[in-house]
């Protein structure tokens, strides 16, 4: 037995159309899961869907807004229906960006950061955990959670803080038969990490590269991610639950 395969797995991965989600969806069917895809653009959800089954893989998907009440229900009864269970599910919704001093941001954006980055993330696992007879979960963080500070970043890197022990909490409640970790990503290039950074051209990624000092010397890539994800929710970490895993080219 492969103790890294997903076979006969059915996961569920949050803001899978692009970027970091995108490439989970993609790496956990190549290894053998059906996969739910789940976007705000309907149009996104079914190109990533219909990308995954032309190369022999299998999908499903649902598009609706990550704060929405009734999504986890919803996209959890497609899982179920498409193809007869749920057993992971990536929490990957989230919202963040390189903003306003905690002096001057206005509560409804710092409300937003909680309610996109937590609430969200315990909306979805809640609902996934009351029907998953087993399984893994994983929610994706930010290496921010882990640092001591940084400036314009105090409500995203607060959120993400809160998600962590949320993860920690749920891997207690959630046991034996659910196993519940975080992934922790440093900067990866993504449109969510160059609209919250606004390093929009190469020559403001280069600087921004430069102002981190990563003993890499180098942003991660999405499939970096995603390959840590599948071991997280494969055979091989069967015993491990509750720790947040950073990945940050040391960072």
């Amino acid at each position: 037995m492969d103790p890294f395969s997903l076979k006969d797995e059915v996961a569920l991965v949050t803001a899978s159309t692009r970027g970091i989600g995108r490439a989970i969806a993609h790496r956990f069917a190549e290894v053998g899961a059906a996969v739910v895809v789940n976007g705000r653009s309907a149009e996104a959800v079914e190109t990533v869907v219909a990308e995954i089954r032309s190369a022999g893989g299998r999908a499903a998907g649902l598009a609706g807004d990550a704060l929405s009440e009734d999504l986890p229900d919803a996209i959890i009864d497609l899982a179920f229906s498409a193809f007869g269970d749920l057993t992971i599910l990536v929490n990957n919704a989230g919202t963040g960006r390189h903003g306003p001093l905690l002096t001057e941001i206005s509560e409804e954006e710092f409300r937003s950061n909680f309610e996109y980055n937590v609430v969200s993330c315990w909306r979805f696992a809640a609902s996934a955990a009351k029907r998953m007879k087993r399984g893994s979960i994983i929610n994706v963080s930010s290496s921010t959670s882990r640092q001591r500070g940084m400036a314009n970043m105090g409500a995203y890197a607060a959120s993400k803080g809160a998600m962590d022990n949320l993860t920690r909490t749920m891997a207690i409640e959630f046991a034996p038969d659910i196993r519940v970790n975080g992934i922790a990503p440093g900067p990866i290039p993504t449109e969510l990490f160059k609209h919250a950074s606004g390093a929009t051209s190469k020559e403001d990624l280069n600087a921004f590269l430069g102002f981190l000092k990563m003993p890499m010397n180098r942003f991660g890539k999405p499939e970096e991610i995603a390959y840590a994800a599948q071991f997280l929710c494969s055979p091989a970490a069967a015993w491990i639950t509750g720790e947040v895993l950073t990945i940050s080219g040391g960072q």
